[in-house]
């Protein structure tokens, strides 16, 4: 499958389209250099994130089957609020939106 190419007019971004900026990405800057990505060519870089971004989604959403099933067999006592808030410092950590 190619990613090649350019989106139809109807469907292609506005120059001024408000993406996401150097602000949003701490760890991102002139000083840090990321060689595993950098090296990528572009087709290969869009590839890449958009396969991370569904594994980010299906890691997120077998995390919250595991979440319920800890509720069902009533083990929030033992496991589940440790569970959850590793999850929400690790999701916090990961997540670049959230600074």
């Amino acid at each position: 499958m190619s990613i090649t190419g350019t989106l139809p007019s109807s469907r292609a971004l506005p120059s001024n389209f408000p993406g996401p900026g150097p602000e949003q990405f701490p760890e991102s800057g002139p000083a840090t250099r990321r060689p595993e990505v950098e090296n990528l060519p572009d087709e290969e870089l869009l590839t890449s994130a958009l396969s991370a971004s569904v594994a980010l989604v299906q890691e997120r959403l077998f995390l919250g089957r595991c979440l319920l099933e800890i509720q069902r067999r009533d083990l929030w006592s033992q496991w589940g609020y440790s569970c959850l808030n590793q999850f929400l410092t690790l999701g916090l950590q990961m997540d670049p939106r959230e600074g």
